[in-house]
């Protein structure tokens, strides 16, 4: 069957098999499925429109590389009945009616009001005098484009529903005004929303470039990215220890829990598992001169300035809920632990005043990854404040806590060099020293003699789970000597800032759909949307 266009014969069947074959290509649809979508869709259509009793199918034939459009329902009329009507007019009759000359063609024994199936033009309604009808194909356009993407968007969601958790590998496309990517799956070529909030902000990431991230959460209905994904996910450290750390691939060493404040701290939890209580799991862990330890911190970190880098903190389980707190708590240090109300996992963390701001962190970081760690409540107060409650704790370690934060400051000050500027008298100040008899006799002794006392002090120190450098960074910190009732306020107030949703710009959204590739057909094809890239005729300005 064939219909003219702009003075060509244009072969109907020929058309629909671009348009069906285009949609394949560029959905990655199967072809029978889009058949079956196109057959209800239009169906639907013709029902409504014209003929309530119609029953559209669309057959493929590959080996010609043509579609036919049939309607199984169409009634068997005496041919008088189109004598007498118009060109115009017959071509919505012809979608259901058949005279009986032309029936019996299909069928020999065809007669009056038998149902047969024929082959009908649905690209023809077009030029029908009935506006209904003739706005029929349109319509038919936009219902089609409307199921396709439905069927795209169940078959997103059925695919990466299963998949939340996991790790994929993805292209960063573009970066919105307020700090989150539109992002495209490697795999499959969909595209997924990073949110500000699932990315550190001290990361520089380059439009163009690849990185894993994680599922985080799939939406059945959306105009936007359907797939939300993370780049600071605590998935994302689990799969680089399991990467990196052969005890725990194996099975000798299990995760326990990982908790993460992206861009500030991440606090993960090991045991050895059963049979294997003997390893050495903070060990296994750090590795030889720190070798695994700092690998883990530097695929954490990428694209991270040094000076910015995430802290990360090993802990090793311990079945005593108080001391797995202390543990938790470190860098912080702790005087004494407990219990609130008599709670199982509401706790009073008790520590000296100079040692607070080191304890809750830097906006709650420490106490509340602490919290989530080990899960229990952490309320952390002065040794003041204790006494004031009248909490009955055990004040032993008051010294202990005092004197090694007065060690790291002893020890670990770093003094600024002072600003060297020109002077004259520099010159003369060699003159100074030339009668000076200097004497370094015991100087080796006084040396040695500070090596024992620092060695004393690092030998009694509980250097497990510490890092030294960030305790000697915090406690020469002017944040030490802030007042402890500013340190005391709401963690959740602190929290404020970290945990703002960031809402996506539809704007930028649209911008970064730009990028798929243009799928290039016949002009006769763009009536059904393609002759372009991803369509998003279904959203309109107004939704943004």
């Amino acid at each position: 069957m064939s219909v003219k266009k702009n003075d060509e014969l244009m072969n109907t069947p020929k058309v629909w098999y671009e348009i069906i074959k285009g949609y394949n290509e560029k959905e990655k649809i199967d072809l029978s499925i889009l058949a079956s979508i196109f057959s209800e869709e239009v169906t639907r259509i013709v029902q409504k429109n014209i003929d309530p009793e119609a029953n559209i199918v669309f057959e493929i034939d590959e080996d010609n590389k043509e579609v036919h459009v049939y309607n199984t329902e169409a009634i068997v009329v005496e041919d008088s009945e189109f004598e007498s009507v118009s060109d115009a007019e017959k071509v919505s009759l012809m979608l259901y009616n058949v005279p009986l000359s032309d029936a019996k063609k299909v069928k020999s024994d065809a007669q009056i009001d038998d149902l047969i199936k024929i082959e009908v033009d649905l690209l023809a309604l077009s030029k029908s005098s009935n506006p209904v009808v003739q706005k029929t194909p349109k319509i038919i356009e936009s219902s089609i484009l409307q199921a396709i993407k439905k069927l795209q968007k169940s078959i997103v969601y059925t695919k990466y529903l299963e998949k939340i958790g996991e790790t994929v590998k993805v292209m960063f496309i573009s970066k919105n005004a307020k700090g989150s990517w539109n992002v495209q799956i490697v795999d499959d070529g969909v595209m997924a929303h990073l949110p500000a909030n699932y990315v550190s902000a001290k990361r520089v990431i380059n439009p163009g470039s690849y990185g894993d991230v994680v599922i985080e959460r799939v939406e059945k209905e959306t105009k936007l990215s359907q797939i939300t994904v993370s780049l600071d996910s605590p998935k994302l450290i689990e799969k680089i220890l399991y990467n990196n750390i052969p005890e725990i691939n194996s099975g000798l060493i299990e995760i326990v829990n990982v908790q993460r404040i992206p861009g500030e701290r991440t606090k993960a939890v090991f045991r050895a598992t059963p049979g294997n209580e003997h390893l050495d799991v903070y060990g296994a862990i750090i590795g030889h001169d720190s070798s695994r330890i700092n690998l883990i911190i530097s695929e954490l970190n990428f694209g991270v300035n040094q000076a910015d880098m995430e802290k990360f903190d090993v802990i090793v389980h311990a079945n005593d809920k108080k001391e797995f707190i202390r543990r938790c708590m470190l860098p912080g240090q702790v005087v004494d632990i407990v219990p609130k109300n008599e709670s199982q996992n509401t706790f009073y963390v008790i520590t000296i005043k100079v040692a607070l701001s080191a304890a809750i962190g830097k906006k709650g970081a420490n106490t509340m990854l602490a919290s989530k760690v080990s899960h229990c409540n952490l309320d952390i107060i002065t040794v003041e404040e204790a006494m004031q409650k009248n909490i009955s704790f055990d004040d032993s370690r008051i010294a202990e806590v005092e004197e090694s934060l007065n060690s790291f400051k002893r020890y670990g000050a770093v003094k600024k060099a002072p600003v060297r500027t020109f002077n004259n008298n520099r010159r003369k100040a060699n003159s100074y020293f030339e009668n000076l008899d200097l004497s370094l006799e015991g100087f080796d002794k006084d040396i040695l003699a500070f090596r024992e006392q620092e060695q004393a002090f690092f030998d009694e120190s509980n250097s497990q789970n510490m890092e030294f450098d960030e305790l000697i960074q915090q406690y020469n910190n002017e944040a030490v000597k802030e007042n402890a009732q500013d340190s005391t306020q709401s963690i959740d107030q602190k929290l404020d800032n970290i945990q703002k949703d960031e809402k996506l710009s539809a704007n930028d959204y649209k911008k970064a759909k730009e990028v798929a590739k243009n799928f290039k057909v016949d002009k006769d094809l763009s009536s059904f949307g393609l002759d372009g890239g991803i369509d998003l005729s279904d959203i309109n300005d107004e939704d943004w």
